[in-house]
Order: structure tokens, then C-alpha cells, then sequence
């Protein structure tokens, strides 16, 4: 996966707006992956999670720090006895969740995260759960050669998800009090390059049970999606060469052109890839959701739109 031009310059602001406590950083650039995916209470979804923590660890070599007690869910220095393979199978627990990092306090920000959260059986009305990853840009420039469609199809494959996407994304402290302190940051970061996601994936599986969020450089569909716009067939066509299909069962990986992007809107540099995606999927995607963190109603609603919009947005503080 090469890395281009607009997301060095956006990594090049996201280092310049840091804010510092210390050594703590607050903010950060990375390369993200979140799949949402039904009946997360049973074992079988657990033991998948599991099975793509260790994965996530083994193929990265992810220096993980901090995880968060599966019962107090308070912040421990990580140990092999917070790994979800040592709880998560047999936990009696109808809700569940894990989160890890590579913070070098428990509430910085760190480009390494893994996190993942199962609903229960009897929750009213929302039954999402989710899993997310992100990994570092300095990654993908040490390894311009490494495969991640391919990766992540086969994750796609062994958690069958309802939805999901990757690209990059803006990452905040895990610390809601710091979150809230440098979300005018990251809604200045979105505004501008468009192709930055905005991944609240707590907060997004209350309104993503009948809708897609969006789409991104990865936009993963189930069956159903597929079925409602037609098939793959219709897809192919309507999309055109550009667009790579990596099918999984029940599901289908699209692929946005050959590497990601984040676009810049102050030189009016879209990304037109994933606009004409949006043009395909807009009638499943997400328009009804509440104010994101330091968005009000009416900004938030653009940004979900963002892709909808040509020429680009001018967005109002």
C-alpha cells in the first residue's frame, strides 16, 4: 500500500496541531479498519475476536501497552493475563468488551489500537457490535509491499460482519475528559480532507443496524446489502475497472482505486474514487445520526455527506 502525497501533508498538520501534556500525545494519524457485526454475545463471534487480537499482534508485532480490566474495565500496563484469549471464550458476561493500546500513558493517544465490543442478546433495538484496528502510517512507508485488502478479506471472512470500512483516520486520546479537550481539532482535520475518517464506533452501532456509515478506501458489505442494491454483478458494472471486488462468505470487500487517499479541500482536491462509491451505495448509507464529538447537527450531517457534495464543501465553523 503506497502512501501519497495529501496523506503526508495531512500527517504533517495532524504532528504540527499535537497537543502535549508532557510527553502525552493526544492525537495522532493511522490507518484504521472497523467492522460492525451481528450477535456479538455468542462464542463463536467471541472466539473470533479473539483469534484477530492474536492475529493483529503476531503479523504487526503491535507494542501494546495499556488494556483495560474485562470486568473493572479500568486501565492496566498490559500483561498476558489481559489478553482476551484469557477470559473472553469462557466469560459468563452477556455484554463484553477489550481495549488495548501503545500509549505510553494509559490515556495518550497511540497509532496502535485494537479494541472490540460484544452487545448482548437482549438489548432493545440495537444489536451491533464491533471491532477496531489501527495501525501506524510509518508502517505502510516501511512496507509499501504489504497486502492489506487481502488481510483484511480474510478478517472480513472469519467475523462475517454486517458492514464496515478502512482508510485513514484521526485517533484522540482514549481519555473522554482529552477527547473533548482536541475534538475542535479533529472536526478542523475532517473538514478539510475528507477522506479522514471521523471513527466513533461506540457511538456509531446506535444508528448502523439498517444503514452503512459510509464508505472509504475499504468498504465492507454483507449479503444483504448486496442483495438490496442489486448484486455484485450490477455493482462491477456501475462502478467500472477501478474497483477492485475481494469477495469473502456472505460478503464483499470494494476496493477504492489501487492505494488510499484522504483528498484536501482547501486546493479542492477530492477524491473522486470514493465519491463515485458514495454515488453507488448512498441509498444504504448513514444520514440520520446524532452531533459527532465537537460537531454541531448541521456539520455533522455535511460530513456524512461529504462524499455527496460537488464542488467541495465549504464548511462553517
Amino acid at each position: 500500500m503506497v502512501i501519497g502525497d495529501d496523506v503526508l501533508i495531512c500527517k504533517e498538520i495532524v504532528d504540527s496541531l499535537l497537543p502535549k501534556n508532557g510527553d502525552e500525545t493526544l492525537l495522532c494519524l493511522s490507518f484504521y479498519v472497523t467492522l460492525y457485526f451481528e450477535d456479538g454475545h455468542l462464542s463463536a463471534k467471541r472466539r473470533a475476536c479473539v483469534d484477530l487480537f492474536d492475529e493483529y499482534r503476531r503479523i504487526f508485532d503491535a507494542p501494546l501497552m495499556w488494556g483495560t480490566h474485562p470486568k473493572k474495565y479500568t486501565w492496566k500496563p498490559f500483561e498476558p493475563s489481559l489478553s482476551p484469549s484469557s477470559w473472553l471464550i469462557d466469560t459468563h458476561q452477556d455484554v463484553w468488551q477489550y481495549y488495548y493500546h501503545g500509549g505510553k500513558t494509559y490515556d495518550s493517544c497511540s497509532p496502535w489500537r485494537v479494541q472490540a465490543f460484544g452487545y448482548p442478546s437482549m438489548a432493545p433495538g440495537h444489536k451491533l457490535s464491533f471491532l477496531n484496528v489501527a495501525l501506524p502510517i510509518t508502517f505502510f512507508i516501511d512496507q509499501p509491499a504489504f497486502d492489506v485488502p487481502k488481510l483484511f478479506t480474510n478478517w472480513c471472512d472469519i467475523l462475517q460482519p454486517l458492514h464496515g470500512s478502512g482508510g485513514f483516520a484521526v485517533l484522540a486520546s482514549p481519555d473522554a475528559k482529552k477527547e473533548m479537550s482536541i475534538s475542535q481539532q479533529i472536526r478542523v482535520l475532517a473538514q478539510r480532507f475528507p477522506g479522514l475518517e471521523v471513527d466513533y464506533p461506540a457511538s456509531h452501532i446506535l444508528y448502523l443496524q439498517n444503514t452503512i456509515k459510509g464508505v472509504n478506501w475499504l468498504t465492507c458489505l454483507g449479503d444483504r446489502w448486496i442483495e438490496q442494491l442489486g448484486g455484485v454483478d450490477w455493482m462491477r458494472k456501475d462502478l467500472g475497472n477501478e474497483f477492485i471486488f475481494h469477495s469473502y462468505t456472505k460478503g464483499l470487500l470494494i476496493q477504492a482505486g489501487p492505494q488510499p487517499g484522504v483528498g484536501d479541500n482547501l486546493c479542492g482536491a477530492g477524491i473522486a474514487h470514493y465519491k463515485k462509491l458514495f454515488s453507488v451505495l448512498r441509498h444504504i448509507c448513514c444520514y440520520e445520526h446524532a452531533p459527532l464529538l465537537g460537531f454541531d447537527q448541521k456539520s455533522t450531517t455535511q460530513w456524512f455527506r461529504r462524499f455527496d457534495w460537488f464542488p467541495p464543501i465549504k464548511y462553517t465553523s
